[in-house]
């Protein structure tokens, strides 16, 4: 269940719905993003402005999804390094689940020398914890890492609102309530919210790009899975996240961010 306040879920009834037949056509498995970090209090102002010219994800009575993700890596994170090292074309490794269809996908992100984000996916029975031999090929396919190599490194559930624009061709998810699993702990985020605008090609003109810049977001490339890592993994590289985190600090002032600088020894 979401911990969104009711508040909320009603400012999401002034929203036209769309199916999710009908949002599978602007699926954009090969796009552009940009996302935007703020507090959970600004999202109803958020809404109140979105509402004017874009459609909700609705499936039967149910506005908000959850989703439920299980991120794989090496044993010495060379997924997450890839990403933090700014690697031209790097790679994400998850399972994920969709509690309310009941299904679940093995799949692949890519983020590739053009900046542009190219995600394939295989429909799997159920959600592992480990990788099966029969999935290597796909993977191979799809990812420069040894299947062979890849362990369960993070479990990442979250509740999610999905809007498309007006012309059905862009798409924004808005992402809250973060629960980040380990092998010893869990950690939850119930202030901060994460909206990734996804269009074919980017545009500064689009409408929900101007809505963002008009109630001042702010615009920061940062990934749930090496937010994870970063949060459960003390020791592990990550100077070129410490100013992300200290800007997550204060926009929630969640110290749990400024723990995790305080933890990999970054002294500001």
């Amino acid at each position: 269940m979401t911990d969104l306040p009711v508040i909320f879920e009603k400012t999401l009834d002034q929203f036209s719905s769309v199916s999710l037949k009908e949002i599978k056509s602007i699926s954009l498995t090969d796009r552009q993003d940009t996302k935007f970090v703020f507090h959970i209090q600004k999202l109803e102002s958020l809404l109140n402005q979105l509402g004017q010219c874009s459609r909700i994800l609705q499936m039967e009575s149910s506005r908000i999804s959850e989703y439920r993700n299980r991120y794989f890596d090496t044993t010495d994170l060379n997924l997450y390094l890839q990403h933090h090292n700014t690697m031209r074309s790097r790679y994400k490794v998850r399972m994920r689940t969709y509690p309310f269809t009941n299904l679940t996908f093995l799949e692949i992100k890519e983020k590739n020398n053009r900046n542009r984000t190219l995600k394939s996916r295989f429909s799997l029975d159920e959600m592992s914890s480990e990788i099966s031999p029969k999935w290597y090929d796909f993977i191979s396919q799809h990812a420069s890492v040894d299947p062979n190599q890849l362990v369960h490194a993070l479990d990442v559930d979250f509740s999610r609102i999905t809007l498309v624009d007006d012309q059905m061709t862009e798409r924004l998810t808005i992402d809250f309530n973060f629960r980040f699993g380990f092998p010893e702990t869990v950690r939850k985020l119930n202030t901060l919210v994460i909206a990734e605008i996804k269009q074919p090609r980017f545009s500064a003109s689009s409408f929900f790009q101007k809505t963002f810049r008009q109630e001042k977001a702010l615009n920061m490339r940062i990934s749930k899975y090496c937010l994870g890592i970063v949060l459960g993994y003390p020791g592990i590289k990550y100077n070129r996240f410490k100013p992300r985190m200290l800007n997550l600090y204060r926009i929630t002032q969640n110290p749990i961010y400024r723990e995790a600088v305080y933890q990999h020894g970054y002294d500001y």
